[in-house]
């Protein structure tokens, strides 16, 4: 097994004129660019795509064909969804590097005029490119339980992966009343418990990079990503600061 690591994140909010930029090249999508610029990454050095919308509807048909002809150029995965997929979306893609599918992926996901980015690697991508990770997902838990049990489920999967529960120190929890912060603040004492903004809620992308920075900004190591929707499994990430 190999690490997946988080190079990039980039949360942009496109204005009708910034559609207009999607032209004939998916390189010229003003999401796409923000994230591989800020990754210092090239196009062509991507190899897998996850794209979380369908193609702009707003494009003229010679523009969505050449679109599309772009994105066939790379494994490419679309999904419009409903919104408690996403998270599972992207430890699937991280499963995909984990087992040599692919070293370097972008992650994009769209609503409208807001949209997030990331840029995974393996470590022969971050060797190959001279890229700078600033995380890596450590762990991916998917979790068959109900909203009562969702904390004691994370701790058990925590023990049994042989970690250790105290190094967590940031949690970031999606916003639905039924998941109640202060259940996983007397499990995880030592851990910050903030809920996702209703902007976070249904963007897993938007949440995975804020989670990222917030570890930065107050120079944590280990925090978990989590999202649950009612009927659906709970899905768990576990992300260290590199």
């Amino acid at each position: 097994m190999t690490e997946v690591y988080w190079i990039a994140g980039t949360d942009l909010r496109i204005s009708e004129e910034g559609h207009t930029s999607y032209a004939e090249r998916l390189s010229e999508h003003p999401l796409i660019q923000a994230v591989l610029k800020e990754a210092a990454a090239q196009m062509d050095w991507v190899d897998q795509w996850l794209w979380m919308d369908e193609i702009p509807e707003d494009l003229n048909v010679d523009e969505q064909v050449g679109f599309r002809n772009t994105l066939e150029q790379k494994p490419l995965l679309k999904w419009t969804g409903p919104v408690d997929s996403p998270h599972y979306l992207l430890h699937a893609m991280s499963r995909s590097i984990l087992v040599g599918d692919c070293d370097l992926a972008v992650v994009a996901q769209m609503e409208q005029s807001a949209g997030s980015a990331a840029l995974l690697a393996s470590p022969k991508a971050v060797g190959r490119y001279n890229l700078l990770p600033r995380a890596r997902i450590l762990e991916r838990w998917e979790l068959g339980c109900t909203v009562k049990d969702l904390a004691p489920q994370v701790l058990e999967r925590i023990e049994k992966a042989k970690r250790d529960s105290d190094a967590v120190r940031l949690i970031l929890l999606p916003s639905q009343a039924e998941v109640i912060p202060e259940v996983f603040s007397e499990i995880f004492p030592d851990a910050g418990v903030f809920p996702s903004d209703s902007h976070g809620e249904t963007k897993i992308l938007f949440r995975l990079n804020d989670l990222v920075r917030r570890m930065e900004e107050e120079s944590l190591d280990n925090g978990l990503l989590v999202s649950w929707s009612v009927g659906g499994p709970a899905v768990v990430s576990w992300i260290e600061r590199v």
